[in-house]
């Protein structure tokens, strides 16, 4: 008969047995779970005791853990900083001609936050590289060429006093070139940087190193938020600094300056090949 063929799919819920018929089976259920959680803790931290004693240190952890949480915080906010934009906290900007030794033992060095070990580093590539650097500038910039030959030779007279004005000024001038606007006036050229990274976008090493435009940066910063001892070229031009006169500062001048006219010939080289 039909009705005495076997369903092929039957289905079950607890709702097709009596109430009484469920006490028995979650009975046997909790039962069956202690001994097996038992089993585990016996198996995994030699008992009950051993278990609890586990349980308190990990609650110590997580109250060390969550006091740690403001310090990594910051941690991982420097870290969002790539070794370009955190060489800007000591008035310097880095030189696309560094080798790979060079960099990787700057970054070591910016970890540390040495700054006298940062700064002898970069004075001796910027000394190595100031007759590269002048012809380069001259090349790129032919219009400049008489003003930056004047500051070259005041800084290799130890001028430092008529060199580091220059520098900025000429520095002034082809940042507007780079990117439509002063860079040293921040709250005007912001704009202008975020146009610049998008118009390189998909170089990632001209991105990452435009990138350094963002940041305010110790040399730029407004003269009321200068620490002391500090390179600002707000300071020197607006005269409120009278001790910048020094080679180191000098160079840290030519290093920004450098740095404009080689991002500057970069972006028009990924702009012409864009456009072909």
């Amino acid at each position: 008969m039909k009705d005495l063929e076997p369903q092929k799919n039957p289905s079950w819920s607890a709702g097709d047995m009596p109430l009484e018929s469920l006490g028995p089976l979650i009975a046997d259920g909790l039962v069956k779970a202690s001994n097996a959680l038992r089993k585990f803790i016996d198996d995994n931290f030699g008992g009950p005791e051993q278990f609890q004693e586990t349980l308190l240190k990990i609650n110590r952890n997580a109250a060390d853990f969550a006091a740690a949480i403001p310090a990594m915080k910051a941690r991982l906010k420097a870290a969002e900083r790539s070794n370009f934009e955190r060489l800007l906290d000591y008035s310097w900007y880095f030189d696309p001609e560094m080798n790979a030794d060079e960099f990787f033992a700057l970054a070591e060095l910016v970890d540390r936050k040495d700054e006298s070990a940062i700064n002898q580093t970069m004075v001796e590539h910027f000394r190595a590289r100031l007759e590269a650097i002048e012809s380069d500038l001259s090349a790129k910039h032919g219009k400049r060429t008489r003003i930056l030959a004047e500051a070259f030779r005041s800084h290799r007279e130890q001028r430092y006093a008529l060199s580091i004005p220059v520098f900025l000024t000429q520095a002034d001038g082809i940042s507007r070139e780079l990117i439509g606007a002063e860079y040293f006036m921040p709250s005007k050229s912001k704009g202008f940087v975020e146009r610049l990274l998008q118009e390189v976008a998909g170089d990632l090493f001209l991105e990452a190193a435009l990138r350094t435009l963002r940041p305010t940066g110790a040399m730029r910063v407004p003269t009321s938020e200068m620490k002391d001892g500090s390179f600002n070229r707000h300071g020197v031009i607006h005269g409120s600094d009278v001790d910048y006169d020094n080679e180191l500062n000098s160079l840290k001048a030519i290093s920004v300056l450098n740095f404009m006219s080689r991002m500057n010939a970069a972006k028009q080289e990924r702009l012409l090949s864009k456009a072909q």
